[in-house]
């Protein structure tokens, strides 16, 4: 897949796009942000921004480009990072002896 545009003696490195914000073209009218600091995508944007996803996907195969809604089995968040749960987990709640 990258053999036409691999250079040999440059370093490369693994990167990542996240997209978001894009809704179904129908419902961009309706749907608003809370927060949002700017004006909605008009339509017009919306469609050739799934246009040139489609493009980058039809080139560099399906999957190359997803939105982050997407459910990707081969990511997973770090889980000795996660925080404690102590509402919910009988094993993680404080003991304090006095």
């Amino acid at each position: 897949m990258l053999v036409g545009i691999f250079r040999d003696g440059i370093s490369y490195k693994k990167a990542g796009v996240i997209v978001s914000g894009i809704v179904p073209q129908a419902t961009c009218s309706t749907t608003l942000s809370l927060f949002a600091e700017e004006a909605p995508a008009a339509p017009e944007q919306d469609g050739r921004i799934m246009q040139v996803m489609d493009a980058i996907n039809q080139r560099y195969g399906r999957g190359a480009v997803r939105l982050a809604a997407e459910n990707s089995e081969s990511w997973k968040p770090h889980q000795e990072r996660l925080s404690a749960r102590y509402t919910t987990q009988w094993d993680d709640i404080i003991e304090v002896k006095t």
